[in-house]
């Protein structure tokens, strides 16, 4: 296994996407915190939106059961 030192993509001065700032905001090292904050976040935020469209969904059908069926 080589022993040389790592360069990361950010610190490599051929790197073309230095410049992109927002690249820089989102590298995904570990210990930054706005890459981790969208890796715990969008899940969460994904199955929120899921439970609120499937509850939509089944207040919609239990509407349009009780429209039909006039119980």
């Amino acid at each position: 296994m080589s022993r040389e030192k790592k360069i990361y993509a950010d610190q490599d001065p051929n790197w073309e996407g230095k410049d992109l700032k927002y690249w820089k905001l989102g590298f995904p090292r570990w210990w930054n915190p706005v890459f981790w904050l969208t890796v715990i976040m969008f899940p969460i935020i994904a199955g929120g939106y899921g439970f609120i469209q499937h509850t939509y969904a089944l207040i919609m059908e239990i509407k349009r059961f009780f429209h039909n069926y006039k119980i």
